[in-house]
């Protein structure tokens, strides 16, 4: 009898997939002394962080639990069959020796045969947040990385592309739109301006920069085409910086199947008298106050190209 339920419970460990998915037993055998060890890797969970692993129950005696996302057998050019939303599991053995496994797997499927993908950077006084959107039409994979997090956790959820929209809007940091009219800066005149005013800064890490004085800055500013009355703005209006963001929506394309940038950016700067939209890629630069529903607009707007 004991031979015959052990046949069993290698049988129930088979291998059930050409994909190598194993497939669970009865979730309520057992072997004999399995009770003693499962309580002992827990115990090792609970001092690692983990202690909502179990080994029997997750198919795997191991250190890992395995994916039991059971795929079917067609190609890797195929969609993935993206569960509903609501699951989440941080990077970390997600893969095999056959490859990436689970929330992995799809990411790096929807890396090379989704729709693009929505990125978003948000800088704020302390940390910066990272995420990116990987959508197959109302499908997507959502992934976010903070660079304040000092294990540098890299969080995975399936989500629908709406709510991956309103989760990339919950990363950015409340602030009212700034209380003035819309204004205009000259775009190249800046940025010539300002590669003169850091061309002068040394090179060694433990060399601080020479502080110029104001004098000087206001020559370089206008030698380069910024007069008194764009000085006066910036410093009234853009001063001082909080933190900035962008996104965008970005595809392969070309020869070289290289990701390029698809369609128009949206950028804000946030300022303590609030939020200003940055836009345009000519010689001007137009800064307008940004509305928070604004911002949600404009998002929902870039995933629409992911559909």
């Amino acid at each position: 009898m004991v031979r015959s339920r052990d046949r069993w419970w290698r049988r129930g460990r088979r291998v059930c997939h050409r994909r190598a998915v194993r497939c669970r037993g009865w979730r309520g055998h057992r072997r004999p002394g399995e009770r003693v060890r499962v309580r002992q890797q827990q115990e090792e969970a609970q001092a690692q962080g983990r202690a909502d692993h179990d080994p029997v129950r997750d198919g795997h005696s191991g250190h890992r639990p395995r994916d039991t996302t059971v795929r079917p057998a067609v190609g890797r050019h195929h969609r993935p069959d993206l569960e509903p939303a609501g699951r989440t599991r941080r990077c970390g053995h997600n893969a095999d020796e056959q490859g990436p496994l689970g929330l992995a797997d799809e990411f790096v499927h929807l890396l090379r045969f989704g729709s693009g993908v929505l990125d978003l950077v948000v800088a704020e006084e302390k940390t910066t947040v990272g995420a990116v959107v990987l959508a197959y039409r109302g499908d997507a994979l959502i992934v976010v990385q903070r660079a304040a997090d000092p294990f540098g956790t890299v969080v995975l959820r399936r989500v629908t592309l709406d709510q991956a929209v309103d989760e990339l809007y919950e990363i950015i940091l409340r602030l009212d739109a700034a209380p003035t009219t819309p204004f205009t800066l000259p775009r190249k005149a800046l940025q010539s301006a300002f590669d003169a005013l850091i061309s002068d800064l040394p090179s060694e890490d433990d060399v601080r920069p020479r502080k110029l004085p104001p004098r000087v800055v206001e020559e370089i500013l206008g030698q380069h085409g910024v007069d008194d009355r764009v000085s006066r703005r910036m410093v009234q209006y853009l001063q001082p910086v909080l933190g900035n963001g962008q996104a965008g929506v970005a595809r392969r394309s070309g020869p070289d199947d290289d990701w390029h940038r698809a369609g128009d950016e949206i950028r804000w700067l946030d300022t303590e008298n609030g939020r200003y939209q940055l836009d345009g890629d000519g010689d001007w630069m137009s800064v307008n106050p940004f509305a928070p529903e604004e911002i949600r607009a404009a998002l929902r707007k870039l995933a629409s190209a992911l559909r």
